[in-house]
């Protein structure tokens, strides 16, 4: 049993952008970050494994997408995932159908693009520390069975789980929030009982009723909440975008410039020091876990 406290603080969304690479570099060398996941179908992702390599102690997982932008695949190998467009098109509500359903096709389709993304990652000379997904989409059951199948595949030896936990004196969510919380939460329950023991995933997961609100205050009150065992805030920090159309500005307006100043944020630091809470990536977490069956301590 792990008597201590560690926690794992990952950007999602590296490769999105020029600048939210920087801002998920700067908040790994002068801040707290510890990880982060790449979206290789992004149009910066080749910048992103530049900027990865150059720093090998960052931890470097794969963000798996088929919800935005365009596929690795061709299109005629995709064409139940994209529109006319060549862009992935695909909601929760269409997840939530695919796990009742098991439509084979579209299931086919999505594995197949996942494994073509971890292929390009592995080229990029990276090795991946850890598994998630755009917008949670691959917590549904069918979806989250590709996950555990392609991580044996490819020998990746973690996997996030939404096992986001009520906390006393968390900032307020909206109610849609708190309900999406709820769903996933369940969800993630039930994926949880259905992993292998060679595949670790933390025992708790913070940040996402809060996505874009990841400031001081919130972290100063995480840090005082953080309980016992390996931890996950997940965080959607960057700089500041030039363009109006920019993929930053449209999904989350100024959230990510307020979360990379709270990352870079030299008092957080020292108060993570002082709660004795132990900043992780996702390979030292699955190499202090190896072996164990469910991860809950």
């Amino acid at each position: 049993m792990l008597e201590n406290k560690y926690l794992i603080i990952n950007a999602d969304d590296f490769g999105f952008s020029t600048k939210i690479n920087e801002g998920i570099i700067k908040c790994f060398t002068n801040g707290i970050l510890t990880s982060t996941t790449m979206a290789v179908n992004m149009p910066f992702a080749k910048e992103a494994a530049n900027l990865a390599l150059k720093h090998p102690e960052l931890g470097v997982g794969i963000h798996l997408n088929v919800v935005r932008g365009h596929p690795v695949l061709e299109s005629n190998l995709v064409n139940s995932l994209i529109d006319n467009d060549n862009k992935f098109y695909l909601t929760h509500f269409d997840f939530f159908k695919f796990s009742l359903t098991k439509p084979q096709k579209i299931l086919s389709q999505i594995e197949n693009e996942y494994r073509a993304q971890i292929k390009k990652f592995i080229n990029f000379g990276l090795s991946p520390t850890h598994l998630d997904s755009e917008r949670h989409h691959a917590v549904w059951p069918a979806i989250f069975k590709i996950q555990i199948k392609l991580a044996h595949e490819f020998n990746i030896p973690a996997i996030r789980t939404f096992n986001e936990p009520y906390w006393k004196n968390a900032p307020k969510r909206s109610i849609k929030k708190q309900v999406n919380s709820s769903v996933l939460r369940m969800i993630s329950s039930y994926n949880n009982k259905k992993l292998p023991r060679d595949i670790a995933h933390p025992n708790f997961f913070y940040g996402g009723s809060h996505i874009g609100k990841i400031n001081v205050d919130y972290l100063e009150r995480l840090a005082d909440a953080i309980p016992t065992g390996i931890s996950e805030l997940m965080t959607h920090p960057g700089l500041a975008e030039q363009t109006k159309d920019s993929i930053s500005k449209s999904y989350l307006d100024n959230g990510r410039e307020t979360e990379y100043e709270a990352l870079c944020n030299n008092k957080i630091k020292r108060l993570l020091i002082k709660n004795n809470i132990e900043l992780v990536n996702y390979e030292q977490f699955a190499i202090k876990t190896a072996g164990r069956s469910t991860f809950e301590f």
